[in-house]
């Protein structure tokens, strides 16, 4: 990519500073014991680390701090049945694993939930950023690996609920049917999570 073409990206995809809301210090200050007063710089470090790996708009755009999950329509089933049924999960593309985060902070004893990237990169990132790699690491909760890797597939126990945020539109329209199925194989009881599309049919690139 020439550098005309990554200023281009940067102006469209990268919003400078991070979108701190009380809600957002709460969970850092709870979750990872970092102080309000020192969480724009911790925030910053991080996203500038993993925006150099790779230039995703989700990344640029601080949409980890989102907590997308939270927002999904059968969020209150999946807590009522991970804490009363011990049901389980997966974040299938889970990036930095913010997702994951939220349901262990929500109270989602952490055995029942797991999370895969492509990179591990990503996964190193995140134990950064949440400070809980000792913990995440001693119980195994992460893991990389190739969804078209049929091995690696196989090697993972479905869970009840597959989360799959901002993923399925990485692939074009005949690689998609495929990556569906390919999660599919993954679930149990159901799907949950959110894509990028357009009102107009067609692919972007």
């Amino acid at each position: 990519m020439s550098t005309d073409e990554l200023a281009e990206t940067k102006a469209l995809a990268y919003i400078e500073e991070p979108p701190i809301t009380n809600d957002i210090e709460t969970f850092f200050t709870n979750y990872a014991s970092i102080p309000a007063s020192a969480l724009r710089e911790h925030l910053i470090t991080i996203r500038e680390r993993v925006w150099q790996k790779c230039n995703y708009p989700c990344l640029g755009q601080w949409r980890f701090l989102h907590f997308s999950i939270k927002q999904n329509p059968i969020y209150a089933e999946i807590l009522e049945k991970c804490k009363n049924e011990g049901a389980t999960v997966i974040d299938f593309g889970c990036c930095l694993g913010q997702d994951v985060r939220q349901l262990v902070y929500d109270g989602v004893p952490i055995d029942q939930v797991r999370g895969y990237d492509l990179d591990p990169f990503f996964i190193e990132q995140g134990y950064e950023l949440f400070r809980d790699g000792k913990i995440m690491k001693e119980k195994k909760v992460f893991g990389s690996g190739d969804i078209f890797d049929n091995q690696f597939l196989e090697s993972i126990e479905p869970a009840d609920y597959l989360y799959v945020d901002l993923f399925i539109h990485l692939f074009d329209a005949e690689t998609q049917r495929d990556v569906c199925r390919r999660l599919a194989r993954l679930a149990k009881r159901a799907i949950a999570g959110r894509q990028s599309g357009a009102k107009v049919a067609g692919e972007r690139p």
